[in-house]
């Protein structure tokens, strides 16, 4: 009986702390790992990672507003764009691969993820340069594009109109 009780604060200990280890701040080699953004290559994989996350969260929240209303208006939709950043800064980071990062954003609490140094806010900035530069287009498209598929609405912002991806890097599967 006392065995069962010393045993029970270990499991809950675990489950406490479990979501903290899967995502934590660098290390010093993890940082010297981080994808080099400043390499074309790498920095465009960065921004359709980025362009996917970004469009899955928008299309996520209208989804869930869809269930609740019948069709987001322009406002509805607009409100949604203007919380989207924050959302990406503070539960997204760099998903981790034999404990390196990768160049793939995730939000994923299964998952281990890297947050920290410029991660949150190469995400946070990319974002609010979308929606800088496209919010009007971009409250039109998800208003044409209702009902339609994340994958049509990713390959419409990401390949398309924003030409963030090719179609290989889109099609990629994320975890």
């Amino acid at each position: 009986y006392s065995r069962q009780k010393m045993t029970s604060p270990c499991v809950l200990l675990l489950l406490v702390t479990l979501p903290l280890v899967l995502c934590y701040e660098p290390s010093d080699t993890q940082l010297n790992q981080l994808p080099d953004y400043g390499n074309p290559k790498v920095a465009k994989r960065l921004k359709c990672s980025a362009c996917k996350v970004i469009t899955k969260e928008v299309y996520e929240r209208l989804s869930n507003l869809k269930q609740s209303k019948k069709q987001p208006r322009e406002f509805h939709i607009l409100e949604v764009l203007e919380g989207v950043c924050t959302v990406l800064k503070n539960q997204f980071g760099l998903l981790m691969r034999n404990n390196k990062p990768t160049e793939d954003f995730s939000s994923n609490k299964a998952i281990s993820r890297l947050t920290g140094n410029w991660i949150n806010s190469y995400l946070d900035t990319r974002c609010g340069e979308l929606m800088g530069e496209f919010e009007d287009e971009m409250v039109e498209d998800f208003q044409d594009l209702a009902g339609g598929s994340l994958e049509d609405i990713q390959k419409h912002f990401c390949t398309g109109k924003y030409a963030q991806c090719s179609q290989k890097h889109l099609t990629k599967d994320e975890l």
